[in-house]
């Protein structure tokens, strides 16, 4: 499990100097340091390496020369400027990963003292189905509470909450977590996880609240009938394209380093009977279960196929904007393969 979570919490502010991180995360070069951005200024202070309770005072003593004074020892060190440089958690880089992972589109507004409170996006339509998201980084649980009051005064609308961790929630924020409601509070702890590759991934119990909470307040009879498109690169081909099934009902799709989580709704694969996933997104599911091909040996094999797939074909060229086609015949011309790479997790 990420450290930074935790970090954050001990931390009154979103700041540290590169020896504070390091020294808190335990290491200097992990994924941790993809949510940090360097501020450029330089640290007043800076934690004694191996020794908790110790700190170096900085004093610049030339141009860009730096001692250290140890407020316990009075020892006097040298130090680089390197480790002076403070870095500062970013919010926006946050809410890139999450919308990526999500699917939402990502809107950054700092929402003022006396905690750190973002918006960080937005899901569906402002003045429709659909809710906001935000980032709240408090010092106290007690803080998260009155955070969650203000929003839901000034935000009366479906939101969800990111906190830090599981300390933060307070009576409030329990209760709402504990109840069918409007509202959606979830830990980043417990949420934004790095998997065994150590990629950053979003867990399957976020994944799972996320997906009830949406199919709450953004009924799908709503959801189906908005016109989604991915942001595909202009000079982007099929080849460039990468499916992979998250689950069920939504997949990762990866274009020459654009990346976004979608789902059936969003590909207009909907049965219009009962809202579920129809006929064309399982044979897509089949496509991925067998690597891309589809033969009269796959498991999904079936002379109705024809039709689903050039209609499955039509809706991805619509979502992704490529007007060449998505499948061809393999050599022996008795089935199709998949130009774009299609894989599944489940």
């Amino acid at each position: 499990m990420s450290q930074l979570w935790q970090v954050l919490d001990e931390n009154r502010g979103l700041t540290l100097s590169r020896a504070g991180w390091r020294e808190r995360l335990g290491y200097d070069q992990d994924r941790e340091w993809e949510l940090l951005t360097a501020t450029g200024e330089v640290s007043a202070a800076i934690p004694v390496p191996g020794r908790r309770f110790e700190r170096y005072i900085v004093t610049e003593v030339a141009d860009g020369e730096f001692e250290g004074l140890n407020n316990l020892t009075d020892e006097i060190v040298p130090l680089e400027r390197s480790d002076l440089v403070c870095f500062e958690f970013d919010v926006s880089k946050l809410a890139k990963m999450l919308a990526e992972l999500i699917g939402f589109t990502p809107r950054i507004q700092k929402l003022g003292n006396p905690v750190h409170r973002y918006q960080i996006g937005q899901y569906g339509k402002l003045d429709g189905a659909g809710f906001s998201l935000f980032f709240v980084k408090a010092n106290s649980a007690d803080h998260v509470d009155i955070c969650i009051d203000t929003l839901i005064v000034m935000h009366p609308h479906p939101f969800v909450m990111f906190v830090t961790t599981d300390a933060m929630l307070g009576e409030r924020s329990r209760r709402i977590v504990s109840q069918q409601t409007n509202r959606l509070i979830l830990t980043l702890d417990a949420s934004l996880v790095l998997n065994e590759e150590q990629q950053w991934t979003l867990s399957q119990q976020a994944r799972d609240a996320i997906v009830a909470f949406r199919d709450q307040v953004c009924p799908v009879v709503d959801r189906a009938s908005e016109v989604v498109r991915f942001d595909t690169p202009e000079s982007a081909a099929w080849r460039d394209v990468s499916l992979r099934f998250l689950d069920t009902e939504s997949l990762t799709v990866s274009v020459k380093g654009k990346r976004s989580v979608v789902t059936y709704v969003d590909l207009g694969l909907v049965d219009k009977r009962n809202g579920r996933p129809d006929v064309q997104w399982r044979l897509l599911q089949d496509f991925a279960l067998s690597h891309g091909l589809m033969t009269w040996d796959s498991p999904g094999a079936s002379r109705k196929n024809q039709k689903r797939k050039e209609y499955l074909a039509q809706q991805l060229k619509k979502f992704f904007a490529i007007e060449q086609e998505p499948f061809e015949l393999t050599s022996n011309r008795q089935g199709w393969r998949c130009v774009f790479a299609v894989t599944s997790d489940c």
